[in-house]
């Protein structure tokens, strides 16, 4: 390796950079960071909730595998929330913009938004449960509403009987091992989307 800054690179050296980052396994270590992110959380407290973080986005994850979601939707379930403690007012941005080379423009845009969709279902104080409005003409509106519907706000239930992390961890590997490559980032894969999730497991 002959530069020792960007500004020295040659043509040559980048020529090579893209050559070997050609063989860097993107999805694996996607898959990896994003489950020790979540394990972390196993011991939080629950800050008043009913459950904790982690509770939380193992049993919006179990709900969307016993609607028989596809493997994308039940990645994007259990990881919807992983940020929550990291950046707890843009933690769906931030779970978009980790998420979205790996799934669809619609779950990128519900990751990206669910939070404020989540708003119509709380009545905290000084909270608007309309915010989710101003996005009715987007064609994901409709989706995103049924995930909070269906999958997230429901979610909050100490007597549920979640699956356990290492029940989503070969559905998680199978999901990200398609993406191990720059080119593979962002396909339209809907065949393999259109699997039931327990068909990887």
């Amino acid at each position: 390796m002959a530069f020792v800054s960007l500004a020295t690179a040659t043509p040559e050296d980048w020529l090579n950079v893209i050559d070997r980052e050609e063989t860097m396994p993107y999805g694996d270590r996607v898959a990896a960071q994003l489950m020790v992110m979540l394990r972390e959380q196993r011991e939080d407290e629950c800050f008043g909730l009913p459950v904790n973080n982690y509770e939380h986005c193992l049993q919006t994850a179990t709900r969307a595998v016993q609607a028989a979601a596809s493997p994308e939707v039940v990645v994007c379930s259990l990881f919807h929330d992983a940020a929550q403690k990291l950046a707890p007012y843009t933690h769906g941005p931030v779970m978009a913009d980790i998420l979205g080379p790996f799934v669809s423009e619609a779950n990128e845009w519900m990751l990206r938004h669910h939070s404020l969709f989540q708003q119509h279902y709380q009545a905290r104080p000084n909270l608007n449960r309309d915010a989710r409005h101003a996005f009715r003409d987007s064609p994901h509106f409709a989706y995103t509403s049924e995930f909070c519907e269906s999958l997230d706000q429901t979610a909050f239930d100490p007597g549920f009987r979640n699956l356990p992390l290492e029940y989503f961890e070969p559905i998680v590997a199978a999901y990200f091992k398609r993406f191990n490559s720059l080119d593979k980032l962002r396909i339209d894969a809907e065949e393999w989307r259109a699997q039931p999730a327990t068909a990887s497991a």
